[in-house]
């Protein structure tokens, strides 16, 4: 009769178990190194909006005193290493507890520019040298997320239990209680923030697209919010865009401008940050 080996048996047993425990990537996990900084704004009285003389109407609302509750809102700009992990939970479980009712069926989640996008076109006619676009030109881990629709934001937001910020909160997280025009005050200061970035007007922010999302510390807003004025243009619930990106003006970076877009809109600028 042949003698049972138990030592073999035990070892036997653990790799089967081994196997059983661990068949692929836990959600939770995921939820957790995604999960970011977020900053606490009290409920006050705040002003929104400028009553201004010249500036296209579809861009501005006139200035007001509202109340806004309290909220909590992410310190930084959501990140293509964050948002990575939201597409590999997806590509695990599906997006039909996250997405919008209205999300058109076919949806992908996928960043525009994390495809290719850069047609043989542009390399023939020069632009592609002119612009120095790259692949991954927009895929830096620390780098803010870009191409990115409402859809998107709102499907992220919600796997991490969030959502995305309203525009009432969104301009007094960024202008304080005082009605700012850009963050840091009310005086315009280039080194504060990624703003004008093509490089034939002479880049003075010192990136020529995006930035890290922790840069220009010296450009936070009162409750201490990075990039809220340029670096990228950022989604609010109600489908209007703030802040204005790395390509834009002075003007266009100043918080109380707004841009209306359609939902599935996206663009090399746009991303977005949550709230709750």
């Amino acid at each position: 009769m042949r003698t049972l080996n138990i030592g073999s048996l035990y070892v036997f047993l653990i790799i089967v178990l081994s196997m059983l425990v661990s068949p692929c990537i836990n959600a939770n996990e995921i939820v957790k190194i995604d999960d970011d900084d977020m900053v606490y704004v009290p409920a006050e009285n705040c002003i929104v909006g400028l009553s201004i003389k010249g500036f296209p109407a579809e861009n501005i609302r006139s200035q007001k005193t509202i109340f806004v509750p309290a909220f909590q809102i992410d310190k930084f700009e959501v990140t293509n290493d964050k948002y990575r992990n939201f597409l590999q939970w997806t590509a695990i479980y599906g997006d039909a507890t996250v997405r919008h009712p209205n999300q058109p069926a076919d949806k992908d989640h996928t960043p525009r520019y994390w495809k290719t996008y850069t047609p043989h076109l542009l390399d023939t006619i020069g632009i592609s040298k002119l612009q120095h676009f790259k692949q991954d030109t927009f895929m830096a881990n620390d780098h803010p997320v870009v191409g990115v629709d409402w859809y998107d934001a709102y499907a992220y937001c919600k796997w991490l239990g969030k959502r995305i910020p309203k525009e009432d909160e969104w301009e007094k997280a960024a202008r304080g209680t005082d009605g700012r025009l850009w963050p840091w005050g009310n005086v315009w200061d280039f080194s504060k923030c990624n703003s004008g970035g093509y490089e034939w007007k002479g880049e003075r922010d010192g990136y020529i697209y995006t930035a890290p999302h922790n840069a220009y510390a010296e450009g936070v807003s009162v409750y201490g919010c990075y990039n809220m004025a340029g670096n990228v243009q950022e989604w609010t619930d109600e489908k209007y865009v703030k802040g204005g990106g790395f390509n834009s003006y002075p003007t266009w970076v100043t918080l109380f401008v707004r841009q209306s877009r359609e939902p599935g809109f996206r663009y090399f600028s746009l991303g977005f940050r949550c709230a709750r």
